[in-house]
Order: structure tokens, then C-alpha cells, then sequence
């Protein structure tokens, strides 16, 4: 559920601690919320809290700091707004103490999204007997955030999503999930909600599935998601016809004078055609034998077909007497998406050739 306020979710690490003598002890620290969303006016100032729990049997040290949420893009950060107190403390086992977050938006704050992420580096605190995170020695240590989602309230606000591609994905014999990926044009994040149909070649609808909730689209950004469900499809031609909004809240569309019909209108939808046969083909395949090393048996796979497989068969070698010195499994540990294929490493080798190995390269 998202407010103009916190979002509340909830974070928690445990681990068990052996001290000398073998003395076990019981490091536990819960971080509330590990989510919070705000919409702020230019100019505002807000003081927030953090709730930290002990729930374990030992103290624990923990520092806290203010990072970008993304080191690389200055257009998103909030890090010069923010300050945390204290940003150092120990919570006793059963105690509660909380983190004062304070946020300051300076007048000319540009508008749209900024980002920020409050981390809490925590260990158990010195005891005696016991090294940790606030003394010398390798201890035991955590890392949770807590991140912050802005929003500056503007005139000027972007609400610009678009669906950039959707692939299907072979997840069993006849038997489909597919994938969306979302772009984000504007300059404020959202959370997508959309739907898509497989639609068979007399115009009948297999199925309909939907978006489960989402983590939020950053500006600048694309992000793929599956939908929920699978569809069984036998060998054929389908459509499929694809919908995503962008979970755009009333107050943006009241900021940018928006009528609701326009609003439900910002959602886009394709509709493509594809063959739900997943078609991989051998492209090369060759042997390599260095001095002194296991064989390796290389090969380029290319996926020439409209659905993402995950390679599964064997390869086997035979001598010139047309008997079999050995077989290489092929594992589907990635998944080969349309018109690429991602490499794979997968030893499997039976047989004669133990020490053989399979690799997949990426054909480029």
C-alpha cells in the first residue's frame, strides 16, 4: 500500500555467533520501514523515524549513513537533502531505539523523483570474549537499508511510460510465461499494472495474465517483468496482446491538470505475433585439447525462433569405429532469449571422459 507518507515494510537478519570456547550467541536486528515514499513541496522540511529492534540475546553496534540510491546518476540523488541522527548507537538485546531521518528540500529543488537509501551497518557490539564489528578482528557483520522514495511536487512533471518489448518464455512442454519490459521516459518513477492475452488463430483468448505487483520503474530506466501464470499453447501461431498502465498517483494528475479520461488513457498496449516453437540451432562446434588439460567441447548456439529456452539434450563424441566415447550434457542454467543466447558453463560429462567439460560461448 503506498501513501503519501511511508510505505511500511519490514527487514530482518539473524545470525548465530560462535565466540571462543564455542559460546553460541544469537545476533538478530529488525529495520522498520525498509520502504518509505513521500511527495514534498519545494522548500518543505520533515523529520522522519526508523524503528531498530534487537531480537536477539546479544547487543548490537550499528552505524548509519546517507547513500545514493544511484552512485552514477546525480539527476536522481536526494543525498544533500537528507541527515540522519544518530549515526551511531547500540541496542541491548529486547531494546528498541529509533533513527531520526531528516529531509530538507531546498526552495529550487528540481522537480520529479530523487532517491536516497539509509544503511545500517550493524555487528554485535565488544563484549568480552567476543571480536566484532566495533573492535579489531574479522567479526560478524550486516547491512540493511532503508530507502527513500521523493517526489517534488511540480508543474512539470513527466508521466511518460511505454512497453519496449514482450517475450515469450518456454517454461514446459505446450507450455508458456512471458516477460515485459517497461521504459520509463519521464521523470518520475511508477509502479507498472498491466495485463496481456494469448490469442489463438481462430481469435480465441487461452488465457489472460496478469502483473504482479511491482517494485517501482525509476526515470531513465527499464526494467522487465514477468507476468504471473503460465499458458498452454500447442504448436502454433498466436497474438499476443499486451497492456501496461504506470500506477500514476491522483496527485500528480491533479498537479498536471489532467481530466480522468485522460489519465486512464496513459497506459500502452502492443500487440505482436509470434510462433510458440522454441528453435535453437548448432551454429558451430568444435574440440579443444590443450596440453596437459581436460578436453573442452565448444559450441555457438543460436536461437532462431520467437520463444526464450533454456537448452536442454546432449552432445555425444564417437570414435572412427562409430562407437560412442562419450556424452556431454547440455544443462539450461540460462536462458536463450530470441535472436541471442547467453553462454553457459555446464559440466555434465558421463562416460569414458570424465574430466571432460561443456562450454557455451555467446555468438557474436
Amino acid at each position: 500500500m503506498r501513501e503519501n507518507g511511508f510505505t511500511l515494510a519490514l527487514g530482518v537478519f539473524a545470525l548465530h555467533l560462535l565466540g571462543p570456547g564455542a559460546v553460541q550467541g544469537d545476533f538478530a536486528l529488525s529495520v522498520s520501514p525498509t520502504l518509505a515514499e513521500f511527495t514534498a513541496d519545494p522548500g518543505s522540511t520533515a523529520v522522519e523515524p526508523i524503528t531498530l529492534s534487537n531480537e536477539g540475546s546479544d547487543p548490537i553496534r550499528v552505524n548509519v549513513s546517507v547513500l545514493d540510491l544511484f552512485e552514477a546518476r546525480e539527476d536522481l540523488s536526494a543525498i544533500a537533502w537528507f541527515e540522519v541522527s544518530p549515526t551511531e548507537l547500540e541496542i541491548s538485546p529486547g531494546e528498541t531505539k529509533q533513527v531520526e531521518v531528516r529531509r530538507d528540500r531546498p526552495s529550487d529543488a528540481s522537480e520529479g523523483g530523487h532517491y536516497v537509501r539509509v544503511v545500517f551497518q550493524a555487528g554485535p557490539a565488544l563484549q568480552t570474549g567476543l571480536e566484532g564489528f566495533a573492535g579489531g578482528g574479522a567479526g560478524v557483520g550486516a547491512r540493511i537499508e532503508s530507502i527513500f522514495l521523493m517526489t517534488i511536487k511540480s508543474a512539470s512533471l513527466v508521466l511518460d511510460g511505454s512497453i519496449q518489448n514482450v517475450v515469450p518464455i518456454a517454461r514446459g512442454l505446450d507450455t508458456l510465461g512471458f516477460r515485459v519490459e517497461v521504459r520509463n521516459a519521464g521523470n518520475v518513477h511508477f509502479y507498472p499494472q498491466g495485463w496481456l492475452d494469448v490469442i489463438d488463430p481462430l481469435g480465441n483468448s487461452l488465457g489472460r495474465l496478469v502483473l504482479p505487483d511491482t517494485p517501482p520503474v525509476y526515470h531513465g530506466t527499464s526494467r522487465a517483468f514477468d507476468f504471473a501464470g503460465v499458458v498452454t499453447v500447442p504448436p502454433d501461431d498466436y497474438d499476443l496482446a499486451t497492456n501496461v498502465s504506470y500506477g500514476w498517483e491522483p496527485w500528480q494528475v491533479d498537479l498536471l491538470g489532467l481530466d480522468p479520461q485522460d489519465w486512464a488513457a496513459r497506459e500502452s498496449r502492443t500487440d505482436t505475433t509470434f510462433n510458440s516453437v522454441p528453435q535453437l540451432r548448432i551454429t558451430d562446434l568444435h574440440l579443444i585439447a590443450p596440453e596437459e588439460q581436460p578436453m573442452q567441447l565448444v559450441f555457438d548456439l543460436e536461437n532462431v525462433g520467437d520463444v526464450e529456452t533454456a537448452p536442454v539434450g546432449w552432445i555425444g563424441i564417437f570414435d572412427e569405429n562409430g562407437e560412442q566415447v562419450f556424452i556431454v550434457d547440455i544443462c539450461g542454467r540460462r536462458p536463450a532469449g530470441p535472436a541471442a543466447f547467453s553462454g553457459l558453463n555446464c559440466p555434465g560429462v558421463h562416460e569414458q571422459l570424465a574430466s571432460g567439460r561443456l562450454l557455451h560461448r555467446r555468438r557474436t
